[in-house]
């Protein structure tokens, strides 16, 4: 008898549920980190493009922006890599599928503290187009994206409380909450931003319609 096959078949089978609940579950998870890791490739690409072109003529707080972002934006990847290694490789067994891992849990802190770095540099963008500098618009903006960050970290400290997916809907009215007005400030930034644009197209340059800012 073959010795290689008679070794693959006293290997314990994983049990079918347990496959059942990886496809259902942590297969759309691996495609998530498959299109992420695809993103993350196109960010690196970004972020090059701009030290080698533009980094003599940007301010010194743009500069620091593009690089924290990245390097945020490799930790949330690390973390996503990680979790699904402890998912998929590491610690495949129902109980490890009972359970959310510190890191798919702290991944949520890089990507809200990006979205507020973000909401903030176009606020101020916002703000310093505005011929009246209408702070108050401005805090009006910044508010609620401060407050989804606050939410998000106290959906990431519930989570460490209760880490079993069976408790996740103690925490579902945080997640919904603090996505909510994740999205209301997305939509409200835009918003202002074309609106300003439109006010100020005079000032655009006759051949591309753009605005420098």
């Amino acid at each position: 008898m073959d010795p290689f096959s008679s070794a693959c078949s006293t290997q314990p089978a994983i049990p079918g549920p347990l496959m059942v609940a990886i496809d259902a579950s942590f297969g759309a998870t691996f495609n998530g980190l498959t299109i992420s890791l695809v993103l993350y490739g196109v960010t690196c690409g970004q972020a090059i493009f701009f030290y080698r072109t533009f980094y003599s003529r940007k301010e010194f707080l743009v500069k620091i922006l593009v690089g924290g972002t990245w390097l945020l934006d490799t930790l949330h990847t690390i973390l996503i890599i990680h979790s699904t290694w402890h998912y998929l490789i590491s610690r495949i067994s129902p109980r490890a599928l009972q359970n959310a891992n510190w890191s798919i849990i702290a991944q949520v802190i890089p990507t809200e503290i990006i979205a507020v770095a973000v909401d903030c540099y176009f606020i101020h963008r916002i703000w310093r187009l505005n011929d009246t500098k209408n702070t108050l618009k401005a805090m009006a903006l910044l508010l609620p994206s401060i407050c989804a960050y606050g939410f998000s970290i106290a959906y990431v400290v519930k989570c460490f409380r209760f880490p079993l997916f069976l408790d996740s809907k103690k925490e579902e009215w945080l997640m919904g909450l603090f996505s909510s007005l994740r999205m209301a400030v997305d939509i409200m930034i835009a918003g202002s931003m074309c609106m300003l644009l439109y006010s100020i197209r005079d000032l655009a340059m006759p051949q591309t319609r753009t605005v420098h800012t």
